[in-house]
């Protein structure tokens, strides 16, 4: 499932959580760029909710 968010406050809160982890510098080119991008309403947000989440069994390291 798939939810679109259109809201402006909503989308800029969530790119700049997103800014701050990926990116870290807000002041880097391409932070301004996508906080831009919110703020004039040419991008929004996309939120994929999956019906269902595995891991892999090889991403846990083997007891010794």
């Amino acid at each position: 499932m798939a939810v679109i968010h259109q809201d402006i406050a909503y989308n800029k809160d969530i790119i700049k959580k997103f800014v701050d982890r990926i990116v870290v510098d807000s002041n880097h080119p391409v932070a301004k760029f996508m906080l831009s991008q919110i703020e004039s309403g040419n991008n929004v947000i996309i939120e994929i909710i999956p019906r269902y989440y595995s891991t892999w069994l090889s991403a846990v390291p083997k007891p010794k």
